[in-house]
């Protein structure tokens, strides 16, 4: 296979990262999906990123593509071995042209745009690993999503690098749905021009006594572009005189309804009405320019949309506020006092608000700039490049002389090393295989045996019987580090584990470090402290209605975690405020046959589930939710994680939510304080009250705490746990026999 690129690259350094960019995509209509895509393509040109962009049909048409020729760094590539049949690349072509540009330049990423094409991409793990998938095309509500569809979006959302969704409730709803797109899937908003920023929204708008309205898109009948053609004579009826613009040529289908896109031809003849056609992005914003309001005035049924529309930030950005229904969505990013806002589907409720739109223009207007000025392309890049930095690609560490070290990784339980396990994978001076024991104490001799010939270092995840094995096991030259996180001390096998084989062993906390110096007569400088890691990144996403009043505790298994003292709290918290609520996640105890087979822990937690039962406070007011790894979009709605626990190592749960700026409440107990603070500490349940009633009361002094949570969080971020891993692990690169 050749590929035929449409303009020749500009000279760049080898070290700019490689990026190939495919959206199931024709570029020769104007709608929203293919603005996406050359935004998409000039956001990447502004990272440090080499791009090459697919095209999935012949150009026939360059108002869209025009600029994307003079951007830096970015090449078009025409579609290439097309079947005669077709005129543009279906799925599976599409991957076979990706692949083969693949072998020319070797991309670092590969993003993509559709369901279809991820679903094609699901089939080549090569090009999976690397793939940054945005699938806009989920059906919604969840109720609509088929059993064949979940298995395919996970097995999609397991293989690939990262995902994105375009809102915070888009990727909450993504992630609650597919369970294997948590923690790995980011924000991709709208993308507007910067030049629509750099004039204040009033710039060029004069009053002429008539008001100028305009809408920008594809004719479609939920976006009510027919009633839209009506609007002009009903405003003269009261007494405004109008004008309607209406700009693009794409008139979709509707299969209820195969009269409706012949009738919208019509209604572009009515009077008043300026049908501009389609028109090149630049050309079309300039004329978005000259008008009064925009019109994104959709079907009631779209209200639980999950998405942004472009068109309307630029409506926007361009100092021409849109009328918008009345969403939850449109409220939050707008403000719920925004004038402009329809509450149904008639007509006439669009005349009404056009109304008085005269005296409500600059206050709409100006709320409507503000609102739009996160979504520049600028703005775009740089988070783009931070997401591309943080994720380890395009990294400047170098494999050793004999190539990358190899890195073996030992363990039954992965729930504390998912962001280890990322830093490892992608790094480039590592190469990483698994070694995943059945259970604590079971294991594939085989593949552990193979393990040992192969690895340089071999890092075991709890200093269980796991390490014991390694410790007997390890060859001369090969490296051995131990991460110990708590029950390990207790463990009847640990006096076997041969301590002069170890090279590291790695403490979440300065507490245990000390217990386990103490326990196995290991000099100090054996041990290290590296606590457990979070994504902040990830879990700091915005708080929903009423999350000051929320409590939240995350696991209560076993009883030591005292879920007890969080009733406690809860009942006198209610005594004080009836919106305080109780939110426990995780698993019931008896999920864990271990612990629930233990008389004093079944007897704990049936006297725990009968004080609930026995009262009507507690019954409404404290609400179980199952397990699930989608932490980042449940804590939107906590304000507070308690870790009420007499005996912890470090306590991830309440990390997770000072990542998200919920303050922590913990009862004091060994290396509490160490680990979060005393700012976060109380001595009883009196004092948890105390403090819990006070911020949610006091909003400013909310905030303070909020902040010094987030900033306390940032310590944990995988960033810095991810360099005090690599410099353990680095630090045996020389050393290290090579097999």
């Amino acid at each position: 296979m050749t590929s035929t690129a449409v303009d020749a690259p500009e000279t760049t350094t080898a070290q700019r990262r490689r990026i190939l960019l495919y959206g199931d995509i024709n570029l020769n209509i104007m709608d929203g999906s293919a603005v996406w895509l050359v935004s998409m393509a000039e956001a990447l040109s502004r990272t440090h990123s080499e791009v090459w962009v697919l095209l999935k049909s012949p150009l026939r048409d360059d108002r869209l593509t025009r600029q994307v020729r003079e951007l830096p760094n970015v090449h078009l590539v025409q579609p290439f071995n097309l079947p005669e049949e077709s005129a543009e690349l279906s799925p599976r072509y599409a991957i076979q042209a990706i692949l083969a540009l693949d072998d020319e330049h070797h991309f670092n990423i590969v993003i993509t745009r559709g369901l279809a094409v991820a679903q094609a991409l699901a089939g080549c793990a090569s090009l999976l690993e690397r793939a940054w998938i945005y699938i806009t095309d989920i059906p919604f509500p969840a109720s609509k999503v088929s059993e064949k569809q979940l298995l395919s979006l996970n097995a999609i959302a397991r293989g690939a690098r990262k995902l994105f969704a375009q809102t915070e409730n888009a990727r909450s709803y993504l992630e609650s749905l597919v369970p294997q797109a948590a923690s790995k899937t980011l924000l991709l908003p709208p993308m507007i021009p910067d030049n629509l920023f750099k004039s204040p929204p009033t710039a060029g708008k004069e009053d002429d006594g008539i008001l100028h309205l305009i809408y920008a898109g594809k004719f479609a009948k939920d976006w009510h572009t027919l009633e839209m053609c009506s609007i002009v004579p009903l405003l003269e009826e009261e007494g405004i005189q109008s004008g309607l613009t209406m700009v693009g040529d794409k008139f979709q289908d509707d299969r209820s309804d195969p009269s409706w896109p012949d009738r919208m031809r019509e209604a572009l003849a009515f009077d008043g009405v300026d049908w501009a056609g389609g028109m090149p992005r630049d050309d079309a914003l300039n004329l978005i320019r000259k008008h009064d309001v925009g019109l994104s005035w959709r079907s009631a049924k779209l209200n639980a949309s999950l998405e942004l529309s472009t068109k309307a930030l630029e409506y926007a950005a361009a100092g021409v506020p849109p009328i918008l229904n009345r969403t939850i969505a449109h409220e939050e990013l707008f403000g719920a006092d925004y004038p402009f806002f329809v509450d149904g589907d008639s007509l006439g409720s669009l005349v009404a608000v056009l109304r008085n739109s005269r005296a409500a223009l600059a206050v709409a207007r100006e709320k409507a700039w503000v609102a739009a000025q996160p979504f520049s392309i600028g703005q775009s890049a740089r988070r783009l490049e931070a997401a591309f930095v943080r994720a380890h690609l395009g990294g400047t560490a170098a494999p050793g002389a004999d190539g990358p070290l190899k890195v073996a990784f030992a363990g039954h339980d992965f729930k504390f090393a998912g962001e280890l396990l990322e830093t490892l994978r992608s790094h480039p001076a590592v190469l990483l295989r698994i070694d995943r024991w059945t259970t604590l104490h079971t294991h594939d001799l085989a593949q552990s045996e193979d393990m040992v010939e192969w690895a340089d270092i071999v890092i075991c995840e709890w200093a269980g019987p796991n390490s014991v094995w390694y410790s007997e096991h390890k060859k001369p030259g090969q490296a051995l580090i131990v991460r110990l996180h708590a029950f390990e001390l207790r463990g009847p096998w640990l006096p076997k584990l041969k301590i002069s084989a170890v090279d590291r062993i790695v403490c979440v906390s300065g507490h245990y470090k000390q217990l386990t110096q103490q326990k196995l007569g290991i000099a100090a400088k054996k041990v290290v402290v590296i606590p457990n890691s979070l994504d902040c990144e990830d879990l700091r996403r915005a708080k929903v209605p009423g999350f000051h009043h929320r409590l939240g505790m995350i696991g209560i298994v076993p009883f030591l975690k005292r879920p007890d003292r969080a009733l406690d709290v809860l009942e006198a918290l209610l005594a004080q405020d009836s919106r305080f609520s109780l939110h426990i996640k995780g698993r019931m105890p008896w999920e864990y046959s271990y612990e629930w087979a233990k008389p004093v822990q079944q007897e704990a937690y049936r006297e725990f589930f009968r004080r609930i039962g026995a009262s009507s406070i507690l019954t409404d007011r404290v609400v179980f939710e199952p397990f699930a790894s989608d932490m980042g979009s449940w804590l939107r709605k906590i304000g507070f994680v308690l870790s009420p626990s007499t005996q912890e190592s470090f306590h991830l749960a309440p990390a997770e939510g000072m990542a998200t700026g919920a303050p922590p409440v913990i009862w004091d107990r060994p290396g509490a304080v160490e680990v979060f603070g005393p700012e976060f500490a109380v001595a009883s349940n009196d004092a948890a009250v105390e403090m819990i009633s006070h911020l949610a009361g006091d909003l400013t002094a909310y905030r303070d705490a909020s902040e010094l949570a987030l900033k306390k969080a940032a310590t944990f971020d995988i960033t810095q746990s991810s360099k005090r891993w690599m410099r353990q692990i680095l630090a045996f690169q020389e050393t290290s026999s090579r097999s």
